[in-house]
């Protein structure tokens, strides 16, 4: 809607992300992230206290780490339907990446029919750059393939560069962009009395 953008704009709103939802084909992107995870693995660049788990049986403190420090309070993610969908159970085969029993990645889905919706993906900024994306990606893939999956969707923010490249990489098709604007108050403007 460009006359919405126009008018935040000319009443001093900014733009402060944009969030593309893309949807690809999941046997190209499983078949490459394999082979790349594999090729990590054979090169020792994974460490061996490395295991990728289900959420069901991650220990759910963990995966309440992840969820406080990474999702809860981002604005760009829904955590309040994610809280929802954990609660019932319904992102139970979701991937969770554990080092020495602690949570350092996942990657929360679920199945719709032949879809996976991917509704958020956390590393930790210690496992960051490399292995444990390759690592999360591969593994929830090869399991959302088993479990029926033929497309995925996810999602990204402008920002996020190595999400927008892999999407390229696999012509992923973009099905949504959202924009979050915000207006920045003065202090004039912040404290109104009632």
């Amino acid at each position: 809607m460009p006359e919405a953008e126009a008018f935040l704009l000319a009443h001093g709103f900014v733009r402060a992300a944009r969030l593309t939802s893309v949807e690809g084909a999941v046997e190209e992107m499983r078949a490459s992230l394999t082979a790349l995870r594999d090729r990590l693995l054979a090169r020792g660049k994974v460490p061996a206290a490395a295991r990728m788990v289900r959420l069901r049986e991650a220990p759910r403190g963990q995966v309440a780490r992840l969820y406080a420090e990474f999702i809860l309070h981002h604005p760009d993610l829904p955590a309040a339907r994610i809280q929802q969908r954990l609660e019932r159970g319904q992102l139970d085969d979701s991937t969770v990446l554990l080092v020495n029993d602690r949570g350092e990645g996942m990657i929360l889905w679920l199945l719709d029919g032949s879809l996976a919706r991917v509704l958020a993906r956390v590393v930790t900024p210690s496992c960051q750059g490399g292995w444990a994306n390759a690592l999360l990606l591969a593994t929830a893939l090869e399991w959302g393939c088993a479990a029926g999956a033929a497309r995925v969707r996810f999602e990204s923010l402008d920002t996020n560069q190595d999400t927008l490249k892999l999407a390229q990489r696999f012509q992923a098709q973009v099905v949504e962009v959202k924009d979050r604007y915000v207006l920045r108050l003065g202090p004039a403007d912040a404290a109104q009395p009632a």
